[in-house]
């Protein structure tokens, strides 16, 4: 047997023996397999070493556990490790903590989140390389530009195991390894036929239903010289919307309080945003709806209290139901408002084919040639979508319209309502939900192809293990979404009777029309936009015509392409021998290129609708990196020498040549020492770096739209890392804090954003130490302790509009330069459009501090007392990990973010894995815990009357059961106690770091032949 097949058999044994920190069944090795575990190959290092530890924090969940789990994706599998942060994106969950699903350019895409610093700085690979990016390179996603890998186009039925490792990676595999590594498995190397299929869905609402089918065939050929595995997995998942579960169609709202309680703010139910009705709301011409401020009503009831009317079903115009008004400018409790529940994704449907198939063939006795064809295609359409509004809140084409009260679409009802109420001219306020869904629909399809030669050699009696490979992968996105074309609209609006009926004014006075434009660049608009025009009738719910709405409407695509190419390197060879072992040492050499490119058509990068103008996005950067890794066995348990039972020392340095970012050093240096077998020391010191993306590069200046928390805000004024400094400078730039009440919390504005050039790498610093402990008093129980720290300098940051303004007015100075970003009018009110001016620079701090722990522990019951006497009691395993973060802080130009012991961020985070083994039947039980969280921090005390989100417990169960070696079946609970998230975590927006699905029902089979 070669050491490289050796090496490969040690890698299976790896995947199903206990270590510290995995999910494994128990297995029992044999003394044959004693010899292959000499040569395992561990995420973190590229040298083959004796163990399956390394001088780093590490976890494995492999194809059992996953299965047992009934995890349908590779990313949901790890979100629920504790060291990894909030999702990166569907479901339901962004980089930010309360953003959801709905970003335009990233629906149904899934990334991961090492320690929460952003799915940007967690390096995924593949089979230990690395793997095509599907983030596009766009603003409007969920995730942070960077070279993220959506998990979605992995195969769940074709791993083998997934191993992280937190730091550590960037010496080994390069830039953006800042957080950590996931190494995904896959089975390429694999004999038989599986075929498996399942289904699942809630257990209350029958919705979000999911549908698997995966099959798995591997054989030999040429008499064993070669091996071919193909896989085929078609999953389908279907969506929700968030008012379809009672805890979140309650409609919970942190708001500003209405004096009585003492504290600023206040939870209400039903928040709906009363400023526009769906059929219209009316107010005298010019007028804002400000219904909790008394202004806007047109008449009064028969008791002489002020009364607003909108528009009904049927033309007519009737009372509006305003609700219980809140302090807050446009926020009701209950009433006929915008309810946003209704209008917000849970789920978003996904559609996933994927195709996989490995090869490898010994073409000598030392040499193998080996390949890897990746091809993925998914499908994501938006349930619902906010719709086009009308209202004083937003300016330009989205402001309320104003029409007269002869207008020839009102119905005779309406008009005679209007006459006695004496307004001859009136202002709308509306949600056009009756105009087009403008849901996205995302295509995404995705090639990847690995070709290789690996191998060894003799050289000086030491063996040379070699691998060469070579990477081609693309990305492609079509992005489709219904849009109003604004002039259009405006046409279709804009109707005169001619005595015969309505008619557009464009179509009966030609003179009235504006310069034709004629064909829009990039998209086909009819050459003659005016006598096409059809009248569009905008007084009720349902009152347009699918006439009026073909007219005005269009389709915006977008689309995105990511390009990768890779030549790698790598060798490694025992060097000479130390009296604990031999010197290992692995070198090598990758270029790599990226290239990524995202454009609209005439509709979007012209303005043409009602989203701001997207501009092309294009670029590419290469890297040339090398590195050299050693491994120093120092000590070994046969030398018998006292207190240093095992001992070794390994490092690795790489260069990495940006080719815009420029050279950068990167290293780690550590060690283990055992002073006895129980007990073993680990520890390690590592620099790293994240290259800029092509968003951060290369992003033209860009309009993009923005909701803020104003400092200014009488709700936030006294909050802050300095509130005093902040009252006092809002009330130097002439706010009224006592009474401002700023839009931007409710309405977004419109700014500008760019890419740079001329950014550098992020640099982060990190060490982490802990200690394994063995004890042999209890047999097969691994602990893992480690501590982790990791400081990000220099990391690139586009700074929201709320970094902005708490950057101007935290300031221990004012005015500062970030003053001047953004404008105020003479109402103290942001600007729109161009209201802010943002744009990628270095200029933020990370840092994250916490403790892991990994454990595992393994017993065949027939050794307990009292179950000594039964025959076959079966087995018990215990696994699981915990987080303890101490610190997560983000410092950018002086104003700091403490995001800890929020809930993506708990000081306490355990998860514990019960497994029972009886015979052909597998139970297990996992048992989540959060502990207690508060929804805000820097915060005034009079804030929030109550600010803690209790501690939470979710409980999953599996039962695997075989009926023989072909047949196995299962049945999965997740969240088997239906555990809700609190109304508080609702209204602030992390409802998602929980789960806000409810008891999920899944069950399946798997046929192995």
């Amino acid at each position: 047997m070669s050491i490289y097949s050796k090496r490969k058999l040690g890698l299976f044994v790896a995947a199903a023996t206990l270590s510290a920190g995995s999910f494994s069944a128990p297995v029992y090795a044999e003394d044959d397999q004693e010899e292959a575990i000499e040569e395992v190959v561990v995420t973190g290092s590229r040298i083959p070493r004796t163990g399956f530890d390394t001088m780093l924090p590490a976890n494995v969940i492999n194809s059992e556990f996953m299965e047992r789990r009934a995890y349908t994706n590779v990313a949901d599998a790890l979100n629920e490790v504790t060291s990894f942060g909030s999702p990166g994106s569907s479901p339901g969950v962004g980089d930010a903590a309360n953003a959801s699903d709905q970003a335009t350019y990233s629906g149904g895409q899934n990334y991961v989140n090492f320690f929460g610093m952003g799915s940007q700085r967690t390096l995924t690979l593949v089979n230990g390389k690395r793997f095509v990016s599907s983030s596009t390179p766009s603003l409007f996603t969920n995730q942070a530009p960077g070279l993220q890998v959506d998990l979605n186009v992995i195969p769940g039925s074709m791993v083998e195991r997934v191993e992280t490792v937190a730091v550590g990676g960037a010496p080994i595999y390069g830039a953006d390894a800042i957080a950590g590594t996931v190494n995904v498995i896959l089975k390429d190397d694999f004999e038989g036929l599986e075929i498996s299929t399942s289904y699942g869905e809630t257990a209350d609402e029958g919705d979000i239903e999911e549908t698997v089918f995966e099959l798995v065939y591997g054989g030999n050929f040429d008499n064993g010289r070669g091996n071919l595995v193909v896989g085929i997995e078609i999953n389908d998942r279907g969506g929700a919307v968030r008012s379809d579960r009672d805890h979140l169609a309650a409609g919970w709202q942190w708001r500003t309080s209405d004096g009585t309680t003492g504290f600023d703010r206040q939870l209400i139910p039903n928040g709906t945003a009363n400023i526009v009705a769906n059929g219209g709301l009316i107010t005298p011409l010019g007028s804002p709806a400000l219904v909790n401020f008394g202004l806007g009503s047109v008449t009064t009831d028969a008791d002489g209290n002020p009364q607003w009317l909108a528009f009904q079903p049927d033309g007519s115009l009737g009372p509006y139901d305003i609700g219980l008004p809140t302090p807050d400018a446009v926020w009701s409790i209950g009433g006929d408002g915008i309810f946003f529940p209704s209008l917000n994704s849970l789920y978003t449907p996904v559609n996933r084919k994927i195709a996989t198939a490995f090869a490898n063939y010994d073409l000598t006795d030392n040499i193998e040639l080996y390949g890897e064809l990746y091809i993925a295609n998914t499908e994501t359409e938006e349930l619902v979508n906010q719709p086009a509004y009308q209202s004083a809140f937003f300016p330009q084409e989205s402001a309320a319209l104003n029409f007269s009260a002869d207008h020839p679409l009102l119905t005779p009802t309406a008009r005679q309502q209007l006459a006695d109420i004496g307004l001859t001219e009136f202002s709308l306020h509306r949600a056009s939900v009756d105009l087009g869904s403008g849901n996205v629909v995302n295509e995404g399809e995705l090639w990847r192809i690995v070709a290789g030669l690996r191998g060894d050699f003799e050289i000086a009696d030491r063996t040379v293990s070699w691998d060469f490979a070579w990477i081609k992968g693309e990305s492609k996105a079509t992005i489709t979404q219904d849009e109003i074309i604004n002039d259009r609209f405006f046409y279709a609006i804009d109707v005169v009777d001619v005595g015969n009926g309505p008619e557009c004014r464009v179509v009966a006075d030609p003179s009235s029309r504006p310069p034709q434009s004629g064909e829009a660049d990039g998209i086909f608009l009819r050459t003659n936009t005016f006598d096409d025009c059809v009248p569009l009738n905008l007084f009720g719910e349902g009152a347009p015509s699918q006439a009026a709405k073909d007219y005005i409407g269009a389709v915006a695509t977008a689309s995105s392409l990511i390009e990768q190419q890779v030549y790698s390197l790598n060798a490694n060879i025992g060097l000479f021998d130390l009296p604990a072992g031999e010197f290992a040492v692995a070198v090598g050499f990758e270029h790599r290129e990226e290239k990524g490119s995202f454009g609209t058509d005439g509709v979007t990068r012209l303005g043409l609708g009602r989203s701001v103008p997207v501009d092309s996005t294009s670029g590419a950067y290469e890297t040339d990196e090398w590195y050299a890794e050693i491994y120093a066995p120092v000590v070994s348990p046969d030398m018998d020498i006292p207190l240093v039972h095992s001992a070794s020392i390994e490092g690795a340095f790489r260069q990495v040549d940006n080719s815009f970012a420029g050279k950068d050093d990167v290293h780690t240096i550590g060690g283990r020492w055992a002073p006895i077998a129980d007990i073993e020391f680990r520890g390690n010191a590592t620099r790293s770096v994240r290259a800029p993306a092509i968003t951060e590069l290369f992003l033209p200046l860009s309009g993009t739209n923005s909701f803020a928390n104003d400092p200014c805000d009488q709700a936030n004024v006294d909050s802050g890392p300095a509130p005093a400094n902040r009252r006092a400078n809002c009330i130097a730039a002439g706010i009224d804090v006592e009474t401002f009440s700023s839009n931007v919390r409710n309405a977004s504005v419109q700014g500008l954003t760019g890419g740079n050039i001329n950014l550098n790498n992020e640099i982060a610093d990190a060490y982490t130490y802990g200690v394994i402990l063995r004890p042999r008093w209890v047999e097969d129980l691994t602990v893992a302790i480690d501590y982790v720290d990791i400081e990000v300098e220099e990391s690139i940051e586009n700074f929201s509009l709320t970094q902005i303004m708490e950057s101007c007015y935290d300031a221990s100075s004012y005015p500062t330069a970030f003053c001047g970003q953004f404008t105020r009018g003479a109402d103290g009110q942001i600007v729109s459009p161009n209201g802010f001016v943002s744009g990628y620079v270095n200029a933020g701090l990370r840092t994250l501090q916490g403790t892991t722990v990994e454990f595992d522990w393994f017993s065949d019951l027939s050794t307990w007392p009292g179950f000594k006497n039964l025959d076959n009691p079966g087995a018990l395993s215990i696994s699981g990990n915990m987080f303890f973060p101490s610190e997560a802080e983000t410092l950018i130009q002086g104003a700091v973010v403490d995001n800890l012991n929020l809930p993506f961020m708990a000081e306490e985070q355990i998860q514990v894995n019960f497994t029972y083994f009886w015979n052909n039947l597998t139970v297990l039980w996992q048992t989540r815990y959060i502990g207690e969280t508060v929804v805000e921090t820097d915060i005034s005390p009079t804030r929030y009357p109550d600010d803690t989100l209790d501690a939470v417990f979710f409980h999953n169960l599996g039962v695997t059961y075989e009926f023989n070696e072909m047949v196995t079946v299962s049945l999965n609970v997740n969240n088997v106690f239906d555990e809700e998230p609190e109304k508080s975590a609702i209204a602030r927006g992390y409802d998602v770091q929980y789960d806000n699905i409810g008891r999920y029902l899944r069950a399946g089979v798997k046929v192995s032949l």
